[in-house]
């Protein structure tokens, strides 16, 4: 529905480890700092980052995910993105989750990035109804 809407990727992971912000796939002369991971953003926020069980008891750092990446391209030409996380309501009430919310939102922060949360209250009903007819 947005005009300017160049790329849409689902489930984007998240860089565990410091990285530059993936903007270069589509501007190659663009900046290429490093920005600080999940496991990095959850030691800073004091916040116990996901892991993952494998066979034997060893823990894996869990590959954090946001729902939505949009590369748009902006008033000015350039492109950028934004970063949405599509939840129920019932699922950013309990305070592991809300944990977990804050460091996909330091995540995007520290990259420059607008990142929104979306519940079910704040899209309209009668355009729900027109995505499950279509």
């Amino acid at each position: 529905m947005n005009l300017r809407l160049v790329d849409l990727r689902e489930q984007y992971p998240l860089d565990l480890d410091s990285a530059p912000l993936d903007l270069y796939l589509y501007e190659p002369q663009g900046p290429l700092c490093a920005y600080p991971g999940t496991l990095q953003i959850s030691k800073d926020l004091s916040i116990r980052h996901p892991f993952l069980r494998e066979n034997g008891g060893f823990k894996v750092p869990w590959i954090m995910t946001t729902d939505l990446l949009l590369t748009v391209e902006q008033k000015d030409g350039r492109l950028g993105f934004l970063a949405i996380s599509c939840k129920y309501r019932k699922d950013t009430l309990t305070p592991r989750k809300r944990q977990l919310l804050a460091i996909e939102r330091a995540y995007w922060q520290a990259r420059g990035v607008s990142w929104r949360l979306v519940t079910e209250d704040l899209v309209h009903p009668l355009l729900i109804a027109t995505l499950v007819r279509t």
